[in-house]
Order: structure tokens, then sequence, then C-alpha cells
């Protein structure tokens, strides 16, 4: 009860100083524009590596797998890779971008919120 009325009075002052608050927004944004989290699916026959802020930045799939996709059941199980592996890729930023929030609510002495975990699902 104590840390929650800690952080709602950390909370007031900060939304006080609007200034500090948008700096911390760019801060985060930044970060998770520059982060990296990879997925892979199939082995590491397909990998994909999306941004902190879920933008897909790279799709690998190694050369045995394009030139199996001639054949439609291949094809298919190709595709599954791709979907597989951009959800883990994915499934990681999500955990990682959850962890920049986390940090930067307690460098500005919020604690430790734990609603942000719900912000990112």
């Amino acid at each position: 009860m104590l840390d929650a009325l800690k952080a709602a009075g950390a909370l007031a002052g900060i939304m006080k100083n609007k200034e500090a608050l948008k700096a911390a927004g760019d801060r985060v944004k930044q970060r998770l524009a520059d982060m990296r989290c990879a997925g892979s699916a199939g082995g590491g026959v397909v990998r994909v590596t999306v941004s902190g802020d879920m933008r897909v930045v790279e799709v690998h799939i190694e050369p045995a797998a394009v030139s199996a996709m001639g054949d439609p059941g291949h094809r298919a199980l190709v595709q599954g890779f791709i979907a597989e592996a951009t959800n883990d890729a994915l499934d990681r930023a999500k955990q990682s971008a959850q962890h920049e929030l986390q940090r930067e609510a307690q460098a500005m002495g919020l604690g430790d919120l734990a609603g942000l975990s719900g912000l990112m699902k």
C-alpha cells in the first residue's frame, strides 16, 4: 500500500513536469526503435528480426528452403515457418519493450508499476 502511494505521489509530481515526461517518452521511443529482437523457426531455417516498436526489419530464409518452395507442400511449410518466426520475434520484442518501460518508470521514481505489463499484450 505504501509503495502504491509513493508511486502515485511520484506520478503526480511527474505530471506537473510535462517536459520531463515528454523527454522520458522520447527516450523510450528511441530505445524501442533501436532495439532488435530475433525469432526463428524450423531449426533456424527462417529468422525474423523486429524492432522494439514492432516493425519487421529483416527476414532471412535459408537458400535450401527457398529452392524447396516450388513444391506447394514445402511452400506451405516455409510460410508457416515465416509466421512462427515473426510471432516469436514479436513476443521477444514485447517482453523487451515492457522491460524498457519498467526501467524508465523506475528511473523516474515510479517504482515497480505492475500495470505496465498489460500495455504490450
